[in-house]
């Protein structure tokens, strides 16, 4: 199966923030995945820590995904080669604790269809 990931992309984002990422660098390793991988399949993985309410939270991946999608569009990727995963909030407990790293979208890039 043609289904081999090739590349990474990570985007992080500060706490409440789901419409900016914090930094554009890896913009240009993706343009020059999206280039060089015509027929890649992108994965959207979105991630949003465990502080404030679950609702919330929710609301925050869902700016972070369109974000994310958004991008890919603008660089010429159809939707119909993009899913989006969300992380399980069921996670974040009364002890969690806010962690930056737990705020990102990373991009996934594969070979081939989904």
């Amino acid at each position: 199966e043609d289904n081999q990931q090739v590349g990474v992309f990570r985007f992080r984002f500060e706490t409440g923030v789901g419409s900016s990422a914090t930094s554009d660098a890896p913009l240009a390793g993706l343009k020059k995945r999206i280039e060089n991988q015509s027929e890649a399949h992108f994965l959207v993985a979105v991630s949003a820590d465990c502080e404030g309410d679950e609702a919330e939270n929710k609301r925050l991946m869902e700016e972070r995904a369109n974000y994310a999608t958004d991008m890919l569009s603008k660089l010429g990727v159809p939707r119909n080669r993009t899913e989006v995963l969300y992380r399980n909030l069921r996670q974040c407990g009364e002890e969690s604790e806010s962690r930056p790293a737990d705020r990102y979208v990373y991009i996934i890039v594969k070979e081939g269809g989904p």
